[in-house]
C-alpha cells in the first residue's frame, strides 16, 4: 500500500516536471538579468531544464540527453560539428571498450572464479571473511560496473550468511555482510578510470577544456591507494563500530570446484591482462606512438574479444553482446561533455566566476568541502552519472573564481558522486 502511494506521488512529480522543465527554460530565457549575455542565458536555461529532467526522469534519460543536440546548434551556442564531436569523444570509446572487457569477464564467469579463489576453503574469523568479500567486490568493481559487481557478490554473501549460527545475536551480522558488498562496490569503482562513469566524465571534460589527457595510469596512481584506504576505514567502521562482529567462532568456506580455467577463459584473461598492461605501461612507450590514447587500447581489447574464438562456433563476444551496449549511459556522458563545452563557448563559466567573486577570500579547502557536500546531497537522489554531469561544469567556474587548480575540485566532485551511502539510490 505504502509502495503504491509512493509510486503514485513519484508519477505525479514526473508529470509536473514534464511541464516545469520547458517553463523554467523559457523563464530563464526571458527574465531580466543585467550583464547576462543572450548565449549565457540559453546555456543556463538548458542546463537547468536538462538537470531537472535527468534527476526526476519524466522521460527516459536517453531522450533527455539528446536535448543539447537540438538546442545548442539551434541558438548558435555550438555548431552541429562541435556538439556531435562530444558524443564521439575518446572518453566515450574508452567507456565502450571497458564495457566489452567487463562483459567478457561476466560472460565467461571469470569474475566468479576470481571471487571463489579469494574465498578458498578455509576456516577463518567472520571479520576476515568480510574483509575478503569487500576486497573481492572492490576489485571487481574496478573493472565492471558497481551494479554488476554487487550482483555477483550478493548471492555469495547471502550464502555465507546461511552458514552463520541461527541465534538472535547474529542477525545484525547478516546486515553487515550485505552492506559490505554494497559499500565495497561503490568504493572499488573509484580506483580505476573505467571503474565508474563520473571518473570518465571528469577525464573527458578536463581533456576538452584544458588540453591534458587524464590517462588510466594517471588516475590509478591516486585512485587505487585512495580506494584501499577508504575500504579499510569502511571495514573497520562496519565490523567494529556499527556491527561489532564476534570473534569467538570460525566460519568454514566451501571449496570452489573451478580448479582450472577453460581455453576461452584463458583467452579472455590474456586479452584483459594485455589491455591493462598496455594502459599501465603507456607512459613508457607513448613517446614513440603519441597518437595512441587509452581509448585506442580499450577498443583494441574489445576488437580482439570479438574476433577470437571461444567455443567451436562462437567468438568470445558476439553481436548479442554488442547489442547490450549501454547507449543511455553513452549519451548521458556525451550530453554532459556538450553542456561543459557550452559553458565555455557561451561564456557562462566567466559569468558565474564573476558572480562568485564576492566570495573570494574564503579558504579553498572550505570551498571544496562545500562543493563535495552539495554533490553528496544531490547524488543521494540522482545517479552518480547525472550528478557528475551537472556538477563538473559548475566546478570550472568555481575553480576560476577561487583560483583553485581545476583538477582538484573536479576530482573531488567525481569521487564524491560515487560515494553516496546515506540513501539506497
Amino acid at each position: 500500500m505504502l509502495k503504491n502511494k509512493f509510486k503514485n506521488r513519484l508519477n505525479l512529480i514526473q508529470k509536473i516536471s514534464l511541464i516545469i522543465g520547458p517553463l523554467l527554460f523559457l523563464f530563464v530565457l526571458f527574465m531580466d538579468m543585467q550583464a547576462m549575455d543572450w548565449k549565457v542565458k540559453i546555456t543556463t536555461a538548458i542546463t537547468i531544464w536538462v538537470a531537472l529532467w535527468w534527476v526526476i526522469q519524466p522521460i527516459p534519460i536517453i531522450l533527455t540527453s539528446l536535448i543539447p543536440v537540438i538546442i545548442f546548434p539551434l541558438f548558435g551556442i555550438l555548431s552541429p560539428f562541435q556538439v556531435l564531436s562530444e558524443y564521439t569523444n575518446h572518453i566515450i570509446f574508452l567507456l565502450i571498450g571497458g564495457f566489452f572487457l567487463a562483459t567478457a569477464l561476466e560472460r565467461w564467469k571469470l569474475n566468479q572464479i576470481f571471487v571463489f579463489r579469494i574465498l578458498k576453503q578455509s576456516s577463518i574469523k567472520p571479520k576476515l571473511i568480510i574483509a575478503r568479500i569487500m576486497a573481492a567486490t572492490a576489485f571487481l568493481s574496478a573493472w565492471i560496473t558497481n551494479s554488476a559487481a554487487a550482483m555477483v557478490m550478493m548471492p555469495i554473501a547471502n550464502n555465507l550468511c546461511s552458514m552463520l549460527p541461527k541465534s538472535e545475536k547474529f542477525k545484525e551480522l547478516k546486515a553487515c555482510f550485505m552492506l559490505s558488498v554494497a559499500y565495497a562496490a561503490s568504493i572499488g569503482g573509484i580506483s580505476t578510470l573505467i571503474g565508474t562513469t563520473p571518473n570518465l566524465i571528469f577525464a573527458g571534460i578536463y581533456s576538452d577544456l584544458f588540453g591534458k589527457e587524464i590517462t588510466f595510469q594517471d588516475w590509478a596512481i591516486f585512485g587505487i591507494p585512495l580506494s584501499i584506504i577508504i575500504l579499510i576505514i569502511c571495514w573497520v567502521y562496519l565490523t567494529y563500530v556499527i556491527f561489532p562482529v564476534p570473534n569467538n567462532f570460525d566460519m568454514k568456506i566451501t571449496k570452489c570446484n573451478n580448479n582450472h580455467l577453460t581455453a576461452p577463459q584463458k583467452k579472455v584473461l590474456f586479452i584483459f591482462l594485455l589491455t591493462v598492461l598496455l594502459w599501465g605501461t603507456r607512459s613508457f612507450w607513448n613517446d614513440h606512438l603519441p597518437q595512441i590514447n587509452d581509448a585506442h587500447i580499450a577498443i583494441l581489447g574489445a576488437f580482439l574479444l570479438f574476433i577470437t574464438s571461444g567455443t567451436d562456433k562462437n567468438k568470445l563476444l558476439n553481436l548479442r553482446d554488442f547489442n547490450k551496449l549501454p547507449f543511455e549511459i553513452l549519451l548521458l556522458v556525451g550530453s554532459g561533455l556538450v553542456i561543459a563545452k557550452g559553458f565555455t563557448e557561451s561564456g557562462l563559466h566567466i559569468w558565474l566566476a564573476n558572480k562568485l567573486s564576492i566570495l573570494v577570500g574564503m579558504p579553498q579547502l572550505l570551498i571544496i568541502i562545500a562543493t563535495v557536500t552539495i554533490t553528496v546531497i544531490i547524488t543521494q537522489f540522482a545517479s552518480n552519472t547525472v550528478t557528475a554531469s551537472i556538477m563538473l561544469p559548475i566546478a570550472i567556474s568555481l575553480s576560476e573564481s577561487f583560483q583553485i587548480e581545476p583538477s582538484k575540485l573536479m576530482i573531488s566532485i567525481a569521487l564524491s558522486a560515487s560515494l553516496a551511502f546515506i540513501l539506497p539510490a
